[in-house]
């Protein structure tokens, strides 16, 4: 299975978008990720729910502090935890489609995010991801320097709530 990443359509090769493209859907080789994942958004939001509540248990049982944060919180809302799960999401469709498709060897994504690729190779590491003219290669200084402010924004939370209070 091979998935490429471009910001144009391949012509004569099947290709989903990761935003909503109404022009796309009139074209043969559309493939509708969206529809997939609609399908299964249930199931797999009781998957992670499953998963963040042993999260929660173990880390509440070795360190106070882990209510404190945000993280403690399963938010799926556009400005919570959805910048996470959308891609998690759209790559488990992709491997579903993929299955459900066995004679089906490729698919060219459209305006993914670098997300995808990740969790597509954390979930298949035997997919083969090809960037063709997308510019995906994500800038480690500028993941860690928003890492940072997370970070700092989570410390003055806990100083602001429970240790100046």
């Amino acid at each position: 299975m091979k998935v490429v990443f471009t910001d144009s359509i391949i012509p004569g090769k099947a290709f989903s978008s990761y935003e909503y493209n109404e022009t796309f859907l009139d074209n043969e080789n559309y493939v509708n990720i969206k529809k997939i994942v609609q399908r299964n958004t249930a199931t797999w939001l009781d998957e992670v729910a499953n998963s963040h509540s042993e999260l929660s248990e173990y880390l509440a049982n070795k360190t106070r502090w882990w209510w404190v944060s945000p993280a403690s919180r399963l938010d799926m809302r556009p400005w919570g935890q959805e910048k996470f799960f959308k891609p998690l999401f759209f790559s488990l469709a992709i491997l579903e489609w993929f299955l459900d498709q066995p004679d089906e060897t490729s698919l060219t994504l459209v305006g993914c995010p670098v997300d995808v690729a990740e969790y597509l190779l954390e979930l298949e590491p035997e997919l083969i991801v090809k960037y063709s003219d997308a510019p995906l290669k994500r800038s480690i200084t500028k993941a860690f320097i928003r890492s940072l402010f997370i970070l700092l924004k989570d410390i003055m939370n806990i100083m602001r709530f429970h240790i100046i209070y």
